[in-house]
């Protein structure tokens, strides 16, 4: 369950974040906007603060999100980071699964103008192994090239 609900969030994030994406952007740079939890109830919120990228969890929690339905969400708004499951996928599947699993994302991601970039939705977990990174990069490599 999230502990900022649509309103809330409306009342105590949006204007700050709707700023510092600004500020971000007069800076030079780009911005990527990573909430964690549910997105699902403040999409909409979330796609209006300005941020050039969105970044999502992947699915666990209790709660889905599926690459496709956020690039549905998103519609070629702003980027989208990929959310490739590091906390199970990524240090158990095997190598058939892993490169099914980027390559499924990778398809869904140029729906969104091309504008995806492939990620996984939360940090490598500290007992995936430095072989199983360099296999999920390696693979990332040769189906982008």
């Amino acid at each position: 369950m999230d502990m900022v609900g649509p309103e809330q969030f409306r009342a105590f994030n949006y204007n700050c974040l709707n700023e510092l994406t600004g500020l971000i952007r007069a800076a030079g740079m780009q911005s990527v906007y990573y909430p964690c939890g549910d997105p699902w109830n403040k999409m909409d919120q979330y796609l209006s603060v300005g941020a050039d990228a969105v970044s999502f969890e992947e699915s666990k929690k209790g709660f889905e999100i599926d690459i496709e339905d956020v690039v549905d969400a998103v519609n070629g708004k702003c980027a989208v980071l990929g959310n490739l499951d590091a906390i199970w996928l990524l240090p158990y599947c095997t190598e058939d699964e892993l490169k099914t699993e980027i390559n499924r994302q990778l398809k869904v991601g140029r729906r969104n103008g091309g504008r995806f970039i492939m990620s996984m939705g939360s940090p490598v977990t500290p007992g995936t192994s430095v072989k199983r990174v360099k296999l999920y990069c390696d693979l990332v490599r040769g189906l982008t090239e």
